[in-house]
């Protein structure tokens, strides 16, 4: 179903510094996703997690390319 329009993964938008930043998002903090019609309520199930996907910003087609140099350091899945 994720590829027929009726679901689609959750997302977040973090804007990047020029320094280390400690970031910390909960399950909460993600939105426009969309669940498959069969949905009943439950609450996300971080055991479910799959992957994340990094996506910096881009214009489309005919955007001047530029170049990204991004560290994402000890990332920790916590439940609380």
């Amino acid at each position: 179903m994720e590829y027929d329009g009726t679901c689609g993964a959750p997302t977040k938008v973090i804007t990047l510094t020029a320094t280390p930043t400690t970031v910390v998002l909960r399950w909460s903090d993600f939105n426009n996703g969309l669940r498959p019609p069969s949905f009943t309520g439950e609450a996300p199930d971080p055991a479910q997690v799959t992957h994340i996907t990094w996506v910096p910003p881009w214009n489309g087609a005919g955007s001047s390319p530029y170049m990204v140099d991004i560290t994402i350091d000890n990332l920790k899945y916590t439940t609380n």
